[in-house]
């Protein structure tokens, strides 16, 4: 019994150190979101800043708590790990923009001991009278299920924002997303992306109430 007890107290031990490695994690430290949004652009020729809006129709496998997610068009577990958006887009001012569909994948190369949990995503988007822009993005979500997520489900308690981070982490070295193609009045267009969400309150029982600037910033040419 003695030595049943001592396992039971080392691996009670063992997860709790575990867990505190994951919320407390030194590889997981990113200061640098204000040093990202405030050095976005230095050097580029245009800015375009989008405001995500109604989240119009998705596609996933029916349990991804996604922020305002629109019932899905196609739920089953064969796209499990997949979202598929399509999206309405607003101008700064908060005008009607444009569309966006939006495909974001769980990356296999997620590190959670990193401070990694990582989507890869494509974006199209279509800007009437502009043109159109096909972007790649790396996401890394862990800020977001270590600050919000993990805390919500083990106080048991809603969360209060406002709080905004970069959730853009690649997959240029620099850490930025990248214009891959434009068209149209775009066309030729190159530059960097960034996704900035910020989370305003999540009730437990509810869906939380959000939104996310897209910012591009275009290269000199």
């Amino acid at each position: 019994m003695k030595y049943v007890l001592l396992g039971l107290l080392g691996a009670i031990i063992g997860a709790a150190a575990a867990c505190a490695a994951l919320v407390f994690n030194p590889f997981d430290d990113r200061p640098h979101t204000a040093g990202l949004i405030a050095g976005f652009g230095a050097d580029a020729s245009g800015e375009l800043r989008l405001t995500s809006g109604t989240v119009l129709a998705s596609t996933h496998e029916g349990r991804i708590p996604a922020p305002g997610l629109a019932p899905s068009i196609l739920a089953e577990p064969a796209i499990g790990g997949v979202l598929a958006e399509l999206i309405e887009l607003n101008d700064s001012t908060g005008a009607p923009a444009g569309y966006a569909a939006h495909i974001a994948v769980l990356a296999e190369r997620s590190n959670l001991l990193r401070g990694e949990l990582l989507v890869d995503g494509h974006w199209s988007v279509w800007l009437p009278g502009n043109g159109s822009l096909f972007i790649a993005e790396e996401r890394n979500l862990w800020p977001l299920a270590r600050r919000v997520v993990l805390p919500m489900h083990y106080r048991r308690e809603d969360f209060a924002g406002p709080w905004t981070f970069v959730a853009t982490t690649g997959p240029t070295r620099s850490g930025y997303g990248e214009v891959i193609g434009a068209s149209g009045g775009l066309a030729g267009e190159r530059g960097t992306v960034m996704t900035i969400p910020t989370l305003e309150r999540w009730p437990r029982d509810g869906l939380p109430e959000h939104h996310s600037e897209l910012r591009i910033a275009f290269r000199r040419r």
